[in-house]
């Protein structure tokens, strides 16, 4: 139950933690809130909970979503002392994790009723990926991965 949990904290949080509690039509209209998403971030304080904060707990994580034309639009959180500090449009110049997916898959994460539940079988169709960057950061990511395929 642990590492599923870090998979939906590093899928979730990172994806669409914010905006679980919002409703979205589409990924542009996730988009085109992120301005809102990040001053909100600024007055409340969101902590990530163990076990995952074991895993990540500074860095940025960069998230990838190939649009149906061909474009790939990027946002990244920034972690700082185990607290999401930013969410901003583009991509950082150093990450942690990236989280790569298409459109059509988080249109369908935005208007699911149960966001994680979808996150999860999305991820076990690898339809979600997710990859460390860092030497260090893939061991820790590989023993979630193996957990994870017998969940």
């Amino acid at each position: 139950m642990r590492f599923k949990l870090f998979l939906v904290l590093i899928i979730g949080l990172f994806l669409f933690s914010p905006v679980m509690a919002r409703d979205y039509e589409t990924i542009d209209d996730f988009f085109d809130d992120v301005p809102s998403l990040n001053e909100e971030l600024q007055s409340s304080e969101v902590i990530i909970p163990k076990p995952a904060n074991l895993f990540i707990n500074n860095g940025n994580v960069l998230i990838e979503i190939m649009m149906d034309e061909g474009e790939i639009k990027e946002f990244y959180f920034s972690i700082e002392n185990k607290k999401v500090a930013n969410i901003l449009i583009g991509k950082p110049e150093k990450f942690k994790y990236i989280i790569s997916t298409n459109e059509n898959i988080a249109n369908e994460i935005i208007i699911s009723e149960d966001k994680i539940q979808t996150i999860f079988l999305h991820y076990k169709n690898k339809e979600i990926n997710v990859k460390a960057i860092r030497l260090q950061d893939k061991i820790k990511f590989s023993f979630v991965k193996i957990f994870l395929k017998s969940l």
